[in-house]
C-alpha cells in the first residue's frame, strides 16, 4: 500500500471528475477556514464548474472549531433546498476537514437528509 501526499490542486482536480461521474451536479462544499481548505475549494470550484456542475453553497468554518450544530443546520437547509429543486441523486457534499470531521458528521446525524446524502472528502 502506498499513500501519496499530493498538492491541493492535484487532489481537487481528481475529485471533480470522480464526483461528476456519480451523477452529482450540485455540490455543497464544507471546509476548514484555512489555506488547505481554501485551496481545495478554489480548485474544486474551477474544475467542477468546468464540467458543467454547480457549487451551490460553501460552508467555511474555523479550523479550531469543535462543535458543529450550526453548520449542520445550515448544511441540512441547503441539502433540502437542492433535493427539492433538483432531486437527491444530483446533490452531493464535499468535505475538506481533518480531525474535526467526526464531530462535524456527528452533528449531521441529527438530519436524515444529511445521513442519506452523497459525501465526498479527503483527510489531507
Amino acid at each position: 500500500v502506498f499513500r501519496l501526499a499530493v498538492t491541493d490542486s492535484t487532489q481537487a482536480k481528481a475529485f471533480a471528475p470522480a464526483i461528476w461521474e456519480t451523477g452529482v451536479r450540485h455540490l455543497i462544499v464544507v471546509q476548514r477556514g484555512e489555506a488547505w481548505g481554501d485551496g481545495n475549494y478554489e480548485t474544486i470550484k474551477k474544475e467542477f464548474e468546468a464540467l458543467g456542475g454547480e457549487i451551490s453553497a460553501r460552508i467555511r468554518y474555523d479550523a479550531e472549531k469543535t462543535e458543529f450544530a450550526a453548520e449542520a443546520a445550515i448544511l441540512n437547509d441547503e441539502v433540502v433546498r437542492l433535493n427539492n429543486q433538483y432531486g437527491a441523486d444530483t446533490v452531493g457534499i464535499a468535505a475538506w476537514s481533518l480531525p474535526e470531521f467526526p464531530a462535524l458528521y456527528s452533528a449531521c446525524k441529527e438530519y436524515p437528509n444529511l445521513v442519506d446524502a452523497l459525501w465526498f472528502g479527503s483527510d489531507g
